[in-house]
């Protein structure tokens, strides 16, 4: 059983039924969850407030999903990253990682392995590593 948390997580995902499919799993363990479908909506919702951790697509419209994780490190915005991708090559989650992301997770993934790595990562940067 998941432990408890309480967790303030931006999701930025332009699906809109997949955005609303993350938000009730993330509510379902007590989150409180700001979707946002563009790069530019989300770095704007990380400029205005602090979140525990972040949920990415990296296909997104405009901008992709990786070029959002370079600009927050640039920025020296260190909020725990989940990026999300079609991209099933190693060489993608290698520069994932490169470029700061905390974890990388390819479509189709088991939702409750996402939700446990955004709990794990929470708790990790809350220090309540257990």
């Amino acid at each position: 059983m998941a432990q408890s948390l309480y967790m303030h997580l931006l999701v930025v995902e332009h699906n809109t039924l997949l955005c609303e499919r993350l938000q009730k799993l993330f509510e379902a363990d007590g989150a409180h969850v700001v979707c946002s479908a563009t790069v530019e909506e989300g770095l704007a919702c990380l400029s205005e407030q602090a979140f525990d951790a972040c949920v990415i697509e990296h296909a997104l419209p405009a901008m992709d999903g990786m070029q959002m994780l370079v600009r927050l490190r640039e920025r020296g915005d260190y909020t725990p990253i989940i990026l999300l991708s079609y991209e099933v090559g190693a060489q993608f989650r290698v520069q994932g990682f490169d470029a700061g992301a905390d974890g990388v997770l390819i479509h189709p993934f088991e939702e409750a392995e996402l939700a446990a790595r955004v709990r794990s990562l929470v708790r990790r940067n809350h220090g309540h590593c257990r």
